[in-house]
């Protein structure tokens, strides 16, 4: 593998496939309003009288809600 650095003329802006880092994608910020709801929810429907892990998953799941 080997990484060949081009002058800014012979890159063509037109091709999606080499958009380089004049490319950055748009940063999506998680809905604060429901996140640790939804995560103390999910928290809560893994603590399964099966699950040994119960106990410390109620325990996340306050420790979430609190948040």
């Amino acid at each position: 593998m080997s990484i060949r650095i081009l002058p800014k003329e012979e890159i063509d802006k037109n091709e999606p496939a080499k958009k380089g880092i004049c490319h950055i994608p748009p940063v999506l910020f998680p809905n604060l309003n429901n996140l640790y709801q939804s995560r103390a929810e999910h928290f809560q429907s893994l603590a399964t009288a099966e699950n040994p892990f119960s106990e410390y998953l109620i325990f996340a799941a306050h420790v979430t809600r609190a948040q």
